[in-house]
């Protein structure tokens, strides 16, 4: 069996089928596809097999790994629909767009958390990653979503009333303060740039942690455009308002290395 016949038959294969079916198979074929398997599908086959084999050698080959770039930026996950507006007037907080009827808006959050959000006042803000790499992408991937992440220089974070969410925002757990370079820095990033996060509800939610601008990020702050795409590539190009050096793709970004550059794992994440 080869590895991609193997990534076929275990997206048909129920469960519980699957443990029993592909216990074994999946250790011989690691000598045949290591790379493959410990870096994209790891998670997938520790969950459709039950082996924990694989899951204490991920968990090895991961410790003490910090991701944290060099040089910061963070960003926003949108519809590649919104891109337009977003580079025409800014990127506008959820309480604007829903109050002014001339924001075009394609959204696909979950209308729950959203309310989550809105009691806790955060619609006031908008809401920047500081790892895109993380479960809320991996889920609009998962459904097709066609999205866009803007790649926003992290000055943005050092006007008035800036703050940071330690942890997803919604979440009741969350670790919201005021935004100074002090309290960024002391952000456990081991945990936030976590490359694993399956089965680790807490760790999964550090890593959406946020950076809340109050009502907008100027365009001006927008320093890429990432794109899955290369439709929505040269659809960009053609537009005049976009500069094409701001036009990029996953595999330029050593953010996305783990997670993206290779589209095997874009073929896996319906699995």
């Amino acid at each position: 069996m080869t590895f991609d016949e193997l990534v076929d038959e275990l997206s048909k294969e129920p469960e519980e089928i699957a443990k029993v079916k592909y216990g074994t198979d999946i250790r011989t074929l690691y000598n045949s596809y290591p790379e493959e398997i410990e870096n994209y599908l790891v998670h997938q086959l520790v969950d459709r097999t039950g082996d924990r084999y694989f899951d204490s050698l991920y968990e090895n080959k991961m410790e003490n790994q910090v991701r944290k770039p060099e040089k910061m930026s963070f960003y926003y996950i949108t519809s590649f629909k919104n891109v337009d507006s977003i580079f025409d007037k800014g990127i506008f907080c959820r309480e604007r767009v829903e109050k002014d009827p001339n924001i075009k808006f394609e959204d696909f959050s979950d209308k729950d958390i959203q309310q989550r959000r809105k009691e806790k006042g955060l619609h006031k803000y908008v809401p920047l990653l500081i790892n895109p790499r993380n479960a809320l992408l991996y889920r609009y991937l998962k459904e097709g979503r066609n999205v866009v992440i803007l790649e926003i220089d992290s000055e943005v974070a050092n006007q008035t009333g800036t703050l940071i969410s330690y942890g997803n925002a919604s979440s009741k757990n969350a670790e919201i303060s005021i935004y100074t370079k002090q309290t960024f820095e002391s952000l456990n990033f081991d945990d936030i740039f976590s490359i694993y996060w399956w089965r680790e509800p807490k760790i999964k939610s550090i890593t959406q942690s946020e950076i809340l601008i109050p009502e907008i990020v100027d365009k001006s702050y927008i320093k890429s455009v990432y794109t899955f795409s290369e439709e929505n590539k040269r659809t960009f190009e053609n537009k005049e308002k976009i500069d094409r050096k701001k036009i990029k793709t996953p595999k330029d970004s050593p953010i996305f290395d783990m997670m993206f550059q290779n589209e095997l794992y874009i073929d896996c994440v319906n699995l």
